[in-house]
Formats: C-alpha cells, structure tokens, sequence
C-alpha cells in the first residue's frame, strides 16, 4: 500500500510515505508559519528520495484540523490538488485522531492549544466520542480534567504530551477504508470562526 499523509494544522509539519507498506516520516518539530513554504519542498524531497511519484499513490490524506487556520487551509488545498492531478481518493482524518490513536483504553479529553488559555477538545471513551468536538476556555477544561485523563501533542501545563507523528500513523492504518473522492467531505474542520471573521 502507498500512500502519502500530510498534517499541516499545527506549528508542527508532518508527512507520512509510505511505499509497499514501509513508512517513512519527514518529522519538523516548529515549522511556525512557513508551511506553505516548506511543504511542496519536502513532498517533493521525499518522493525522489523513495523513487516514487503521486501517480503511484493509492491515496492521499490530509489533517483537517482544528488548529492554525491558514495551516489547515494549505494542508486541504494541497491534498486536493494532488487528488484531482492523478485521480486518487483522499482520507481526511482530525487533530483529535493525531492526539487520540496514542491511547487505546480509558477516558481522555483531547486537548489542542487555541491560545490566549482557550482549547479545542474532544472526550473520548474506549475508542468512542462522548464529547464532540468542541471549543472551550481554561476552567472548563480544568472542570473536565476531573472526568477525563488529559492528553495532547502540545506543550501544556498538567497535560500529558503524546507524539502526533505516532498517532497520524495509527489513525490511518484504522482509518483507511473511509479513503473517500467526495471532496464536499475533505474540508477544514473549524470549530470557531477565526480572529478575521470575528473581528468583522
């Protein structure tokens, strides 16, 4: 199986390879703003590297999101071009699914850093949602921490740290048959309006 993964949501860049079932991971901790610089540089650098191209992709996946707006934006168009240039399907996974495939029992709260002590979260209870993706301030999660095991790849306070390129990869080997050529379904996944649209 082929395929290449992207998780541009993030101040991390992650892309995933794989070629005949060997993946290979392009792992930049801060990538900050320059993703829209950095990314077609890497993809590309991989893809020599292996000795593959897009065409020899089984399909192609993408980061929704929640997370850095623009990031998210560059991430779907990017995956999208790639699917329309040679006719591959795409699987669109969440920011929650990179947190939540290091855990496999127990009860845990999926934390991303919204900044300014605000956070996107999602409850999630032996592999099943029990609170949807939501937007929520810093005493809500505190209240939460009570019910629920905190968990993130972000560096937060009393929150345990996990590896987003570990669970990237566990989300899509659980998630690949949901692979999918109905674009109306690989779209960014904002949970909030952005700094622009509330400042109109």
């Amino acid at each position: 199986m082929n395929y290449l993964v992207i998780d541009t949501s993030s101040k991390h860049l992650i892309i995933l390879l794989s070629k005949k079932g060997e993946v290979f991971t392009t792992y930049i901790e801060d990538c900050n703003t320059d993703h829209s610089t950095k990314l077609m540089v890497e993809v590309d650098k991989m893809l020599k590297e292996k000795g593959v191209t897009l065409f020899d992709m089984d399909f192609f996946g993408v980061v929704v999101g929640p997370g850095s707006f623009t990031g998210i934006r560059i991430g779907v168009a990017t995956v999208k071009a790639f699917s329309l240039a040679v006719n591959k399907p795409v699987l669109p996974l969440t920011s929650f699914d990179t947190i939540a495939y290091n855990k496999v029992d127990g009860k845990f709260l999926a934390v991303i850093d919204a900044k300014h002590d605000n956070f996107y979260a999602e409850g999630v209870e032996d592999g099943k949602i029990t609170l949807a993706p939501c937007f929520i301030n810093k005493e809500r999660v505190l209240e939460l921490k009570k019910e629920y095991a905190l968990i993130s790849f972000d560096d937060i306070e009393g929150v345990e740290k996990v590896c987003p390129v570990e669970g990237l990869k566990k989300a899509v080997l659980e998630n690949k048959e949901k692979v999918t050529f109905d674009m109306n379904l690989v779209t960014p996944l904002y949970i909030r309006k952005s700094q622009a649209e509330e400042n109109r």
